[in-house]
């Protein structure tokens, strides 16, 4: 192996590290806040683009990182779907209909979305 090769199947580990990264918080936590589904989108147009480039050049380590990272996008891409067509939670505007009885009893239906994901540094 040349040294050529080394840094290409360096730069494909990190790139693909660095999407798996985020593809796996997502996984994870089940939220895609932030994420643009215009952007995924077209990384994935790109990606194709780049696995059909790392192929006919014959570049195997290309070609191995933009694969992995077309199947990540295309799983995000899917969630981020997911995401927009579930319906909205039904909000009610404006004061409550009926006198008020006071504070509601049992426990309350609210819910917050939290996702911590801890990473042991290494020395």
């Amino acid at each position: 192996m040349d040294s050529n090769q080394i840094i290409g199947y360096t730069a494909s580990g990190t790139t693909v590290v660095a999407y798996g990264i985020q593809f796996v918080h997502i996984v994870r936590c089940g939220s895609v806040e932030g994420i643009s589904l215009p952007r995924t989108l077209l990384d994935t147009a790109s990606l194709v683009l780049w696995v059909l480039y790392a192929t006919r050049m014959e570049d195997l380590p290309l070609l191995i990182a933009t694969s992995c990272e077309l199947l990540m996008s295309l799983f995000v891409g899917v969630i981020v779907l997911q995401h927009q067509w579930r319906s909205p939670p039904a909000i009610q505007e404006g004061p409550p209909k009926g006198p008020l009885k006071g504070p509601p009893k049992g426990p309350l239906n609210h819910s917050a979305e939290v996702c911590v994901v801890y990473v042991k540094p290494q020395l």
